[in-house]
């Protein structure tokens, strides 16, 4: 059922690839459909919906570098990813995904310091580079 509608997604952005809500929908359905696979533990499928979320964050960002909750988005899909390699026994990509997260979350704090959600995003990034 999520894949039917993960593909939905996909035909709309397909037929208006410039509607940055259908794109965030589509973001989030290839994060959703990420965690499931990683949860029953198709790590390999997992790691594609991840690696899709994370190319779609980019072309927002790229598009739009300003876009504070872009960059949120990046962050959250590069620790998507670095989970995937993680479980995969692969620490070196991990941390290399960890660190972009960091520096992500870092310059977010930077420009909003009051935001204490950042801050608990920030210190969940942190958290993993310690383990």
């Amino acid at each position: 059922m999520q894949q039917r509608g993960l593909e939905m997604r996909e035909a709309l952005v397909a037929a208006d690839p410039l509607n940055i809500d259908l794109r965030l929908m589509l973001n989030e359905s290839h994060r959703y459909v990420g965690d499931l696979l990683f949860k029953s533990g198709e790590i390999e499928q997992a790691s594609e919906h991840y690696g899709k979320e994370l190319a779609l964050t980019r072309e927002m960002v790229a598009a739009d570098p300003a876009n504070a909750q872009f960059r949120r988005n990046e962050a959250v899909a590069l620790i998507k990813v670095g989970d995937v390699e993680a479980h995969a026994g692969r620490p070196a990509k991990a941390l290399s995904n960890y660190n972009q997260a960091l520096r992500l979350r870092e310059q977010l704090c930077a420009t909003s310091p009051q935001d204490l959600s950042l801050r608990r995003e920030l210190d969940e990034v942190r958290s993993k580079l310690s383990k």
